[in-house]
């Protein structure tokens, strides 16, 4: 969908809020848009950024239903085997439909990691790994870094042992605390912990280059002292914010940096 497009379905709407049909549409173009790196005018982000808002206010608030994360896990599913068809070649040059395709399953995995059923699956992890990975090739000029770590490969397998666990519980139900290993079998686990690892890499490198961002805007804006003496409060509550974070191993469930996709 281009620019004009969604003019008309928003056009043809006066004052009506999003339907469902429009509210996926919509979604769809934005992610598509943001693909392809076309910027939309201001009057059109906004306009557009206030139905999808009050429609996910009016619809998509609270806990996800079992029949609605079940939903979400089969469109992953689904996702993920189209990605799997997608052309491999090298592992730090992907197509426009696969970064599409990428960025819908962060979407809907950003969902599904405050399912309570899910809590067992590293589905936190690997979205935060997936936004990181799409950042790469959208400013690649402040992610390039992240290649080190994260490549098609590693994303491909953290992805296929989630979306595998993933059905086996929608399936089977959520195991009881002891039956862990026996429900995520030994290739999986390995993954995931494989996954913990690069996740904590990321995390602390997300982190610092935060940080180094507000120290870069302080010197440059070093004019008004009023200015520059809230600058560094909010930058020394940063450091203490992410302390832990930066000098030792975390725990994973507990300390978490939001997507920053989202």
């Amino acid at each position: 969908m281009d620019e004009q497009s969604l003019r008309n379905l928003l056009g043809s709407l006066d004052n009506e809020d999003l339907s469902e049909h429009g509210f996926v549409t919509c979604s769809n173009a934005l992610i598509e848009l943001d693909i392809r790196n076309v910027d939309l005018p201001e009057d059109l982000q906004i306009l557009l950024q206030y139905k999808l808002t009050r429609y996910g206010a009016q619809y998509l608030a609270g806990p996800l239903e079992s029949s609605t994360w079940s939903e979400a896990v089969d469109r992953v599913q689904n996702l993920f085997q189209r990605l799997q068809g997608q052309p491999s070649g090298d592992s730090f040059s992907v197509d426009d439909e696969t970064l599409l395709l990428l960025k819908l399953i962060h979407n809907e995995l950003w969902c599904l990691e405050r399912v309570e059923q899910l809590q067992m699956i590293p589905v936190k992890e690997v979205a935060f790994c997936l936004a990181l990975f799409l950042l790469v090739f959208k400013r690649e000029g402040d992610f390039k870094v992240y290649r080190l770590v994260l490549n098609r490969g590693s994303v491909m397998e953290f992805l296929e042992a989630v979306v595998v666990v993933l059905q086996k519980v929608k399936v089977e139900g959520v195991p009881s605390p002891g039956d862990y290993q026996r429900f995520v079998c030994k290739k999986h686990r390995k993954v995931f912990k494989r996954l913990a690892k690069v996740y904590v890499i990321l995390n602390r490198l997300y982190c610092m280059k935060i940080i180094q961002r507000d120290i870069s805007a302080i010197i440059e804006n070093d004019v008004d002292e009023a200015i520059r003496n809230t600058s560094m409060d909010r930058l020394l509550y940063k450091f203490k914010q992410h302390a832990e974070l930066l000098k030792v191993p975390l725990d994973l469930r507990n300390h978490c940096i939001a997507s920053p996709l989202t």
